[in-house]
């Protein structure tokens, strides 16, 4: 039988090289592009009715509000689609940095 001395001097030795023993972990890719819910869901102004007797000042009015709303949504989509794009390039630089990092350290020590 194994004495009480050698069982805590196995333990200990067991503990101290189990710390020289450190692996690199494999990172994942896991990074998400932070896009606003209410930038997701803003909608374009729907486009105003002319009611029944309108005269033509009134069309006018109504046409050039229609376009400018129209001027503003199309604005706020190539921000949204911008913003999407810059961020997306961003995680694939990030990712092959980390697929590059993974292949140099996978499997060492």
């Amino acid at each position: 039988m194994i004495t009480l001395l050698l069982r805590t001097r196995l333990v200990i030795a067991g503990v101290l090289l189990a710390g020289c023993t450190n692996t690199i972990p494999v990172i994942s890719t896991s990074i998400e592009c932070p896009v606003k819910e209410e930038d997701l869901a803003a909608k374009c102004a729907e486009p105003a009715t002319i009611a029944t007797g309108a005269t033509y000042q009134d069309m006018i009015r109504i046409a050039i509000a229609d376009r400018n709303n129209l001027s503003e949504c199309e604005k706020n989509r190539q921000f949204l689609q911008n913003s999407i794009n810059e961020c997306n390039v961003a995680i694939r630089k990030n990712n092959e940095k980390i697929d590059e990092f993974n292949k140099k350290y996978a499997g060492k020590p």
